[in-house]
């Protein structure tokens, strides 16, 4: 992670923070909604051929996932999300105020590229476009 990263990261990591006071919720609760809508929001811009890419997100704590569904693999764009959004699974089912690092993954090769604009369907990508959304409405919220 670069030095502007992690920066970064701190600043976002700060906002939650002051909105989870100023709206009287725990700051866990907070993180976890967000993970939650940046999820969601990747996996429904992950333009759908195959829906290998879509079904291919992952959300593991403290420490990126491993595998890829197989080459060949067929899905509609509506069953692609929700076999990502199965995902989701683990971080609802997280009780109490644990804290940790979630990872929000897709291990395809091409994953990166579709990132970078290679799809017509996903020219602008999923991860950066969903994580600066994410972040307007947080400074948004603390306004």
């Amino acid at each position: 992670m670069t030095a502007e990263n992690q920066q970064s990261l701190f600043r976002f990591e700060a906002d939650l923070n002051a909105f989870a006071k100023k709206i009287d919720v725990d700051f866990g609760t907070v993180v976890k909604r967000v993970i939650i809508d940046l999820f969601n929001r990747i996996v429904v811009r992950t333009p759908v051929d195959t829906g290998r890419a879509r079904a291919s997100w992952g959300l593991q704590k403290d420490t990126s996932g491993e595998g890829v569904l197989p080459d060949g693999t067929h899905l509609s764009a509506a069953a692609a999300t929700e076999t990502a959004k199965k995902e989701l699974r683990k971080l609802i089912d997280m009780k109490g105020k644990e804290y940790a690092v979630w990872w929000i993954f897709n291990n395809l090769p091409y994953a990166v590229p579709l990132e970078y604009g290679h799809s017509k369907q996903a020219p602008a990508g999923m991860v950066r476009i969903s994580l600066a959304e994410v972040e307007l409405e947080v400074e948004g919220f603390l306004r």
